[in-house]
């Protein structure tokens, strides 16, 4: 433009444009400052979201994998139990067996003896 050439302007207005060229860095400086204050804010500000964000996930994940470990010591003593009462029921079919073998004994003894005594 006129005004940014000296060569191509009067005196006052060459004058004028360096008055105003002096002004505008410090302006635009603060502009600047503002703007690089504004956005060191934001990012602050999405770092610290970011940052509680991350640690309420981590929070949860660390309460999800103990509720897992609970659930999983419970399912485990289900396990533990159902077993005991799996070897208790193969010890009385154990034991039936046993005494139904104890029974034909018996009914066989008796019978010898009751063709004996005829």
């Amino acid at each position: 433009t006129p005004s940014r050439n000296p060569t191509a302007s009067t005196p006052s207005n060459s004058t004028h444009s360096m008055d105003s060229h002096n002004r505008n860095p410090p302006a635009r400086s603060q502009e600047c400052d503002e703007n690089s204050t504004i956005v060191t804010n934001t990012v602050t500000k999405k770092w610290k979201e970011t940052g509680v964000f991350i640690f309420e996930q981590m929070r949860l994940r660390d309460e999800t994998i103990e509720s897992l470990r609970q659930e999983l010591a419970k399912k485990e003593e289900i396990i533990k139990n159902q077993q005991k009462l799996l070897d208790e029921k193969d010890n009385i079919i154990q034991n039936m067996g046993t005494a139904a073998t104890e029974r034909r004994k018996c009914i066989e003894k008796i019978k010898l003896e009751l063709t004996q005594n005829d």
